[in-house]
């Protein structure tokens, strides 16, 4: 994510930076890819602004990968499969007799690194996904994990049923995804298949103390803007911004879907 010349000294912030946020709370414990995630807000915020961001995902999205088993994640991998088996039942029928097995074990490390581990040459997707994973539910990296696997069936399907030669493909995300098709795929799957009704799904128990299920964050919740408002602010954010006209529209969703005005400059949500 940052030029060769300058690896050593990103290095020593990073080091830096995931230490701090560790110190912060004697119940977090270290996760092979808890870097992943810190270096792409090390580069996309800067130092001192990157740690706040990190112990605030460390404290509410991140907190089950950072207990001293990570039991967690591999019950939400779980899920995968009955929404796949929802959406394609033929892909997840060749899955399944490939052996890929209930757990989806090669999502794993997308879901603990929000995909800057597989992505990590590409610093645009890796903020991207950042941004929708910092503005919605926990859960979105296995929406997201699902909605990419349905998106590359065609490959997946060209791919001889066999564990070794299946766990290769799904294990590797094509640079070249078209990443706005594949996130609104992700939604509209949230959307379709909720946490409760997903756990509902797969026959397993909903973990009512989870923080992954204790959502909205405190950071989260829906301001009560009028319409007008909505597009007084947008106005005012077009003419603010000195790189061109940025794409504005209203949501109209009941959830809480923050539109993050591209290129980034803040994130707004608004109850209509």
């Amino acid at each position: 994510l940052v030029p060769k010349k300058e690896l050593g000294v990103a290095r020593a912030q990073l080091t830096r930076l995931v230490n701090w946020a560790l110190a912060e709370d004697e119940n977090f414990h270290y996760y092979q890819g808890l870097h992943d995630i810190a270096s792409v807000l090390l580069v996309s915020c800067g130092e001192p602004s990157a740690g706040p961001v990190l112990l605030q995902l460390m404290r509410h999205h991140l907190r089950e990968f950072l207990r001293e088993k990570i039991d967690g994640v591999m019950t939400i991998l779980q899920l995968m499969p009955p929404i796949i088996d929802a959406e394609d039942p033929t892909l997840g029928q060749f899955l399944r007799q490939a052996d890929i097995g209930e757990r989806c074990h090669f999502a794993l490390s997308w879901v603990l690194t929000w995909f800057a581990h597989v992505l990590d040459a590409n610093l645009g997707a890796c903020a991207r996904l950042c941004d929708l994973f910092v503005a919605s539910h926990p859960m979105m990296p296995m929406y997201l994990s699902v909605a990419i696997i349905l998106h590359r069936r065609r490959d997946v399907l060209a791919t001889e049923c066999d564990f070794p030669e299946v766990h290769s493909v799904l294990s590797k995300v094509p640079p070249n995804l078209p990443w706005e098709q594949v996130i609104r795929q992700a939604l509209k799957l949230f959307k379709r298949y909720n946490p409760r009704q997903a756990f509902k799904m797969a026959k397993m128990p909903y973990p009512e103390q989870s923080l992954c299920v204790q959502y909205p964050y405190e950071y989260h919740q829906k301001p009560q803007y009028s319409d007008s408002y909505w597009l007084l602010y947008a106005t005012e954010a077009e003419k603010s911004h000195r790189g061109g006209p940025m794409k504005v529209r209203k949501i109209r969703d009941k959830d809480v879907v923050p539109y993050i005005l591209r290129p980034t400059m803040c994130v707004v949500e608004v109850a209509i």
